[in-house]
């Protein structure tokens, strides 16, 4: 494809769902060997330069859902085309507490994309913490203060779409029926964000730690 003079553009695109399922964080945790989690992440690094450095443009064509390692991949193209309707880009290292390389926070920085945005499901942008479920009360403070570090220093502009979403063409929000609640956590993420946009009609963003003299 390099050789080939005729060859004006690369295109990827992915099967069924799925754009990419990202990495198997089981397969990786069960690895005791250290070099073979150093030789995975350098194999990985090698692939976002690869793609990042291609002598073509490149094309992710988001078919589907993009986590974690395939959410890096559809970066490190020149440009991405997806469906508005359907399908997740997200990083679930986030949520699973994994510590993202800065080499590869570096690629995030230095690609075309220019924000990252966020939501939530149904009635909640975050409901917040379990308290109840949470044994630890110290891991899960550090784990908080972790994540809220990361937002709130993340390299590109942080948008909280608190009930809606962001229409990318026209830069405009659109309002969803769902109430978007922020509840304790959930609100402190919320603010982490360098903007946040809301309906002013419906949903909450509270501190319940006030309420139960947290």
């Amino acid at each position: 494809m390099i050789v080939n003079i005729k060859c004006r553009g690369l295109i990827t695109t992915g099967v069924d769902k799925f754009y990419s399922n990202g990495a198997d964080l089981k397969l990786l945790w069960s690895l005791e060997d250290k070099y073979e989690v150093n030789f995975f992440r350098s194999e990985a690094q090698k692939l976002f330069w690869r793609i990042t450095h291609f002598p073509i443009p490149t094309v992710a064509a988001i078919n589907g859902h993009a986590f974690g390692l395939g959410a890096f991949i559809a970066l490190s193209h020149d440009y991405r085309v997806m469906r508005r309707d359907k399908g997740w880009i997200s990083w679930n290292e986030i949520k699973n507490n994994i510590q993202i390389q800065s080499s590869t926070i570096n690629l995030v920085s230095n690609t075309k994309c220019r924000g990252l945005i966020t939501t939530g499901v149904d009635k909640f942008y975050s409901n917040g913490g379990s308290l109840k479920d949470e044994d630890d009360v110290q891991t899960y403070r550090y784990e908080v203060k972790s994540l809220l570090w990361r937002i709130a220093h993340f390299p590109i502009p942080t948008v909280a779409a608190i009930n809606g979403k962001f229409i990318h063409d026209t830069m405009t929000f659109q309002h969803l029926n769902n109430n978007g609640h922020a509840f304790g956590v959930g609100a402190f993420i919320v603010l982490s964000h360098d903007y946040r946009v809301m309906r002013s009609d419906k949903g909450w963003i509270s501190m319940n730690e006030v309420k139960i003299n947290i």
